[in-house]
Parts: structure tokens; sequence; C-alpha cells
């Protein structure tokens, strides 16, 4: 719950600050707009490296559930040790 709280928090700062600087040429996607500025101010700094941030911790959970899946399909395909496994523990 604490870190839903940071989390909420930091997101909700961020996005008052990004309004409060860029105002009405803000984009829906906040990237693009951080992408056109031209100011080289601390609040661009602070969102691009909260997505940074954002993004580097979600890489490894989407890229361990498909290596998982692969190396299933993979071992299903070569060894049938899974379907095995289960069928001896359903006892057919």
């Amino acid at each position: 719950m604490i870190g839903l709280t940071i989390c909420a928090t930091c997101y909700m700062t961020l996005s008052c600050e990004a309004v409060y600087e860029f105002g009405t040429k803000i984009k829906t996607n906040i990237l693009e707009t951080v992408g056109t500025t031209r100011t080289n101010s601390n609040t661009t700094m602070v969102i691009e490296v909260a997505y940074l941030i954002g993004f580097v911790c979600h890489i490894p959970y989407v890229f361990f559930s498909g290596k998982e899946s692969f190396l299933i399909m993979f071992d299903e395909i070569f060894t049938r040790r899974l379907s095995e496994s289960i069928e001896k523990s359903l006892g057919t």
C-alpha cells in the first residue's frame, strides 16, 4: 500500500509539473511533448528519467514470460516431458 501511494504521488506530481511546464502544447503522449521541447529544464529530465525507470523495470517481466513460454514449447516439441508428467499424474 505504501509503494502504491508513493507511485501515485510521483505520477501525479510529474503530471502537474508537465502541465505547468508545457501548458497547451502538451500532447496525449507525454514523451512526444518532451521530445519536441527546446528547453532543457529539470522537469523534462525528471520526466524522461521516470519513464526510463518504468520502462527498464517492466522489461524483465515481459521477457521472462515470453522466454518461459518458448522454452516450454521447445521442450514439448522435442521431449514431451510436460505432457508425460501430466498424463502420469492423471493416471491415463
